[in-house]
């Protein structure tokens, strides 16, 4: 019984460490991808998306979606949010492939729906490398 509750007490400090984890550091759109790989940012910005979106589960068993993330709507440079595909929260609804860009549905933190055009503030863990920039998505919040 001792052993039980000494792992039990571990497990739950455990999962305490977990929660506590690094909080994203808010960083202007412009200075994005010029931060150290790895890091865990916030910005804001616009989703975009071209007439085609990238949607794999390579290296993965979530399947995601790489999409534009703008300044300003309209703009056609920037960098990319990686979206996880799903109908839950801080998800993108699976995308057809005739898609319009302002029929994608991108689910915020709250449940609310989000649209491309819409603004908002996402964080998620920083790649960057020479000639590649991105965000893995980790939340969606619809700005104000």
């Amino acid at each position: 019984m001792r052993q039980l509750l000494t792992l039990a007490a571990f497990a739950a400090c455990a999962a305490l460490l977990a929660c506590c984890g690094d909080s994203p550091e808010p960083v202007a759109y412009d200075q994005v991808c010029n931060q150290a790989d790895g890091k865990l940012v916030q910005t804001e910005g616009y989703f975009a998306a071209d007439s085609s979106v990238f949607c794999s589960n390579i290296g993965s068993n979530d399947v995601r979606c790489g999409l534009g993330f703008v300044a300003a709507p309209g703009q056609k440079r920037g960098f990319t949010a990686d979206v996880a595909e799903g109908t839950g929260r801080n998800q993108v609804e699976p995308i057809p492939d005739d898609f319009a860009p302002e029929a994608i549905v991108f689910h915020a933190a709250d449940g609310g729906e989000v649209h491309v055009g819409d603004k908002v503030i996402i964080t998620g863990k920083l790649s960057v490398a020479p000639n590649v920039c991105f965000i893995k998505v980790d939340t969606i919040t619809k700005a104000q």
